[in-house]
């Protein structure tokens, strides 16, 4: 139970979807006020709205024709058509991929390395948990992104400073 086969397998994909990747790639934010950012114009916003109420639709509709299907073989037609679809437009984030590639493993998997994946896979997930907990773009961490960096002692002293003044 190598790393080997899941290296090959990423280095295949990654060929597949050269292009794909640099679309989905993570920017980091930059402080440049020259750069208008086009991401956040309402106009912009708009546009992907549209773009992924269309998506939206078209995914219900493949699960519908899906949930509709009367043999088996349509049933497995419409089933490929929505993997192909959301490979292609619903695609997730490379750390839920991870997740889901490791718990269908370990559906298969028997003594040690079941063992070893429930730890691949705990610790997977506790990252993730700390990625979007501690996520500078989600307006709703900043108090814990602000006590991070300023240090808790720093509103103690604040709030010693009003206590004072109020006296």
């Amino acid at each position: 139970m190598g790393v080997g086969p899941l290296i090959e397998k990423l280095e295949k994909e990654k060929l597949k979807n050269s292009g794909a990747d640099q679309l989905n790639m993570y920017e980091e934010p930059t402080d440049s006020e020259s750069e208008d950012d086009e991401r956040f114009s309402p106009e912009d916003i708009k546009k992907r709205a549209q773009v992924f109420e269309k998506k939206f639709k078209r995914h219900e509709e493949l699960l519908k024709n899906f949930t509709e299907a009367e043999t088996l073989d349509d049933a497995f037609k419409w089933m490929n058509k929505i993997d192909k679809f959301e490979q292609k437009h619903l695609q997730l984030r490379p750390e839920y991929r991870v997740i889901g590639e490791l718990m269908n493993r370990m559906k298969e998997s028997t003594g040690k390395d079941r063992f070893l994946l429930q730890q691949k896979l705990n610790r997977a997930i506790r990252l993730v948990e700390w990625k979007e907990a501690y996520d500078p773009n989600n307006p709703a961490n900043y108090g814990v992104v602000h006590h991070e960096q300023m240090g808790a002692s720093a509103d103690l002293l604040k709030m010693l400073d009003l206590k004072r003044k109020n006296k």
